[in-house]
């Protein structure tokens, strides 16, 4: 399923407290020791992702939570909850393999908010991260054109489009820097995200 399109985010904060506000929210989540706990910031940070005009294909996700849950069942503790011959689900595994999805997705669902391809970062490797997050952004962009019957061909194409011999700038792949109020716009989402994550982390008791 596929949801909005408009980058609402953008609107109100700029890219690098964006993603400043975001290091607080991971870290929230990485430390994460209950499946309650998690899906709590999860459900938050696909809020976000939504708002800042990401495609979410729930799909891919329900698919990445089952194989993490399923791997964690492999290797079974704790109170056997049903059991099969050889085969054993128990709580244990299963509270992990939960935790485990609920962590990883959440994470990506703010790493994904977070990330903006006018995102500009001072140096060499400011410049070198602005180039990836361009080509990042439009190979993405360009991905519903891949078809099953000539992907090589289909990916060539898109890869000669949107990687060219060109100068960067030019074609548009390194973001122009924006004005400095632009860049300073939203530092208030630092401390309200940060803020709302220790909150939680705390409040819901870890």
């Amino acid at each position: 399923m596929r949801w909005f399109r408009t980058d609402l985010l953008g609107k109100v904060v700029a890219p690098l407290p964006r993603l400043v506000a975001a290091l607080g929210f991971l870290a929230a989540q990485a430390a994460a020791q209950s499946p309650g706990t998690a899906s709590v910031l999860l459900t938050i940070s696909l809020i976000l992702a939504l708002l800042a005009g990401k495609k979410i294909s729930l799909g891919y996700f329900l698919i990445l939570a089952l194989s993490i849950v399923g791997f964690s069942l492999l290797s079974p503790f704790g109170k056997v909850l049903v059991g099969w011959g050889p085969l054993r689900i128990t709580q244990g595994a299963l509270e992990e393999g939960a935790l485990r999805a609920l962590r990883l997705i959440g994470m990506v669902f703010t790493s994904v908010a977070a990330i903006h391809r006018d995102l500009q970062l001072p140096g060499r490797l400011g410049s070198f991260w602005a180039e990836v997050l361009g080509y990042y952004q439009r190979l993405l962009e360009a991905r519903h054109r891949i078809r099953p019957a000539r992907w090589i061909d289909s990916l060539d194409e898109i890869f000669l489009e949107v990687l060219p011999a060109d100068s960067l700038e030019e074609k548009g792949v390194v973001p122009k820097l924006n004005s400095e109020p632009v860049q300073n716009r939203g530092w208030w989402s630092v401390p309200l995200v940060w803020g709302l994550a220790a909150a939680l982390f705390f409040g819901l008791g870890q």
